[in-house]
């Protein structure tokens, strides 16, 4: 892929995506869907990203995990074949 639409893509979604999963994620949780994460007593929890691109989404969990949920190990995992995103999902 091209460097130069890479650079504009992070540039221009970043945040949009950020944010949607995010909000995604506390509307999950005020829903109760994590709920059985705490009452299970769990340590970790693992979350894949199907297609995740430069990992706006993965970051996203991982802000919400550790603002939400301290004490829970969250272990994220990339699916995408495109191997030009793969330095920005190993940044996170």
């Amino acid at each position: 892929s091209d460097p130069g639409l890479e650079r504009m893509y992070l540039r221009l979604k970043s945040l949009q995506r950020f944010t949607e999963m995010y909000s995604c994620f506390e509307r999950a949780a005020a829903n109760g869907l994590f709920d059985h994460l705490l009452d299970s007593g769990r340590k970790t929890v693992r979350i894949a990203s199907m297609g995740g691109g430069p990992g706006h989404e993965l970051l996203a969990v991982k802000v919400f995990f550790s603002a939400r949920y301290p004490d829970l190990e969250v272990e994220l995992i990339s699916t995408d074949c495109c191997a030009a995103w793969r330095p920005y999902v190993a940044d996170l």
